[in-house]
């Protein structure tokens, strides 16, 4: 399986976490799409980890419908399974072994205000006909809507009703929920193997250093903060 992900030079920090923890947990093989990194940021980048690099041009405000398409190029590239994670991902254990047993297709869901939801900064596909076929569905679904939520509300609308079996016309989805595989600060367990380092209160913890004094701090931080400043480090 190869990790694949995106970023500019606003995410050249999440990056350097993401190949560090990589190189920890699982060590996949990378391709970076680049949006707009700095040549000095990409050499920075590939003294942590090697990575195949590709630099992507995409139309104004089309960005995610990048993201798809640029999914679709590894697959068919390196003919080899296909993991997506955005850039402000960080490992926190080992995965591959549970992303062997997908079928065609894994998505991270949860459920928000009762209903059931999508978060696509995580995609996992197999290098198979139906992987293929379901993503060039996705990109059709995309470009109806390539605005910054499209890929992920296409891709809601295409999963959505075969949850929990799985068992979808083009391909069959495996579900694994967010609070493990895509943990955000609304949706996340002690237990999280993938850390999404999005929203206001981590950024401000971990990318700003914002003062959080041990008794403040949220003992639950307490652990994601450490392993981000052990690999900041490292």
């Amino acid at each position: 399986m190869r990790l694949l992900t995106c970023g500019d030079s606003n995410f050249y920090g999440f990056l350097s976490v993401l190949l560090k923890s990589n190189k920890i947990f699982d060590n996949f093989d990378v391709t970076v799409a680049d949006w707009g990194l700095k040549d000095e940021q990409i050499d920075d980048l590939k003294e942590i980890s090697k990575f195949d690099h590709k630099r992507i041009e995409y139309p104004k405000n089309e960005r995610m419908l990048s993201k798809v398409l640029s999914i679709m190029d590894a697959i068919t590239t390196y003919q080899d399974d296909i993991l997506y994670l955005d850039a402000d991902f960080m490992f926190a254990s080992k995965i591959s072994d549970k992303l062997d047993n997908i079928v065609d297709i894994c998505v991270t869901y949860l459920y928000k205000n009762k209903k059931f939801c999508l978060n696509a900064g995580f995609f996992a596909a197999k290098y198979n006909n139906r992987s293929i076929d379901f993503v060039e569905k996705w990109i059709e679904e995309s470009s109806k809507n390539a605005d910054w939520w499209g890929d992920q509300d296409s891709l809601t609308g295409m999963t959505k009703r075969f949850f929990p079996r799985g068992n979808g016309d083009i391909a069959h989805v495996t579900y694994l929920p967010c609070k493990q595989y895509n943990a955000v600060p609304s949706c996340w367990s002690r237990d999280a193997k993938l850390i999404h380092l999005k929203g206001k209160r981590w950024h401000d913890i971990l990318i700003e250093g914002s003062p959080f004094p041990a008794p403040q701090r949220p003992e639950e931080l307490r652990w994601i903060y450490e392993m981000w400043k052990k690999l900041q480090k490292s």
